[in-house]
């Protein structure tokens, strides 16, 4: 038995030392050089611009009333009430959203929040969002109307009901200095769109 083990640590040892000794040595891939010109262009683009500045509407502290609806059959809703504070983080590159709501004989008291953001090489409006609901994470690409004042966004998130992806369209429009309104839409097992969230925000007095 002790003359197998010394065979087998001879070969597995001879077989190590001639993948070893077969193995070329690789050559370092030369990085390319920077230029002045790519450095001030990125540095440009990693700035705050103007994009960002049309999401200072909701910049604040809010008070929410929510309306839920889990499915189309449902006709009375949920209701929340709770308050919301938007502010900018990282210089003005992201606005970072943090929600409490209160606990109701359905739901125990709710947690959430969120970043929004411009991606400037993108060209387009992304924005993440988890909670104390759910260990997934929420993210979207959105787009701004300037004209109707409304941040309209597509994105996913994995559902722990249905165990699966699952799409939804949002829109963030301002109706006035004081307020704002966030609308959401799901769509069912037949893949009709349906109001599955409401949420009238008024600045906090």
């Amino acid at each position: 038995m002790k003359k197998f083990y010394s065979i087998l640590a001879i070969a597995v040892a001879t077989l190590s030392f001639n993948a070893f000794a077969g193995k070329k040595e690789t050559k370092k891939t030369e990085q390319p050089s920077i230029t002045q010109e790519q450095m001030e262009e990125a540095m440009k683009l990693g700035a705050p611009s103007d994009a960002h500045k049309k999401l200072d509407a909701f910049v604040g502290n809010w008070t929410y009333t929510g309306k839920f609806w889990m499915d189309p059959s449902q006709k009375k809703p949920e209701v929340m009430t709770g308050t919301n504070e938007n502010e900018w983080i990282l210089g003005g590159r992201f606005l970072q959203a943090k929600a409490t709501g209160e606990a109701t004989n359905e739901w125990p008291a709710f947690e959430g929040m969120g970043l929004t953001g411009y991606d400037n090489v993108k060209q387009e409006y992304t924005s993440t969002w988890v909670d104390n609901m759910s260990t997934s994470t929420m993210s979207a690409a959105a787009s701004f109307d300037d004209k109707a004042k409304t941040l309209t966004e597509e994105g996913s998130y994995f559902c722990p009901m249905t165990k699966s992806e699952r799409h939804y369209r949002a829109m963030w429009k301002v109706t006035g200095k004081d307020s704002y309104k966030y609308i959401s839409y799901m769509k069912d097992e037949n893949g009709k769109e349906y109001k599955a969230m409401e949420i009238d925000y008024k600045r906090a007095k």
